[in-house]
C-alpha cells in the first residue's frame, strides 16, 4: 500500500497534480473526497473532481501510516505506529471544523 508520490493520479485518467515527493502510506476514497496519509506526517484531503487540495491537517510527531473515513463522511481517522512505544496513536479529525477531536495514545 505504498506509492511514491511524485504525481497523484486519479483513475479517471487524464488529470494529475504534483504536491510533494513523499511516500504515501495510505489512501481512502469516499465519493469525491480522497483522504491520504504520507511519510511527511500529514493527513491531506483532496477533491477528486478537480484534484485540488482541500486541506492539509497540521503535522504530527510521527509518520501517519493509515487513514479511513467515517460512514457519514464528516470524520477521518489516522494512525501512527511510533517507535519504542512512543507515538503509537490514533487521531480522530473533524473535516467540517478542520480540527482534531481526539488522540488515542498507546494502541
Amino acid at each position: 500500500k505504498q506509492w511514491y508520490q511524485r504525481r497523484v493520479a486519479i483513475t479517471a485518467g487524464i488529470s494529475s497534480i504534483r504536491e510533494s515527493r513523499n511516500l504515501i502510506t495510505d489512501m481512502k476514497l469516499n465519493g469525491t473526497m480522497l483522504v491520504q496519509t504520507s511519510e511527511d506526517k500529514r493527513l491531506r484531503l483532496w477533491d477528486t473532481r478537480n484534484l485540488d487540495l482541500i486541506y492539509a491537517f497540521p503535522f504530527k510527531n510521527y509518520i501517519q501510516t493509515s487513514c479511513d473515513i467515517g460512514p457519514d463522511g464528516n470524520l477521518v481517522v489516522s494512525g501512527s505506529n511510533g517507535f519504542n512505544g512512543a507515538g503509537c496513536a490514533i487521531n480522530v479529525w473533524d473535516i467540517r471544523n478542520r480540527s482534531q477531536l481526539a488522540e488515542l495514545k498507546g494502541h
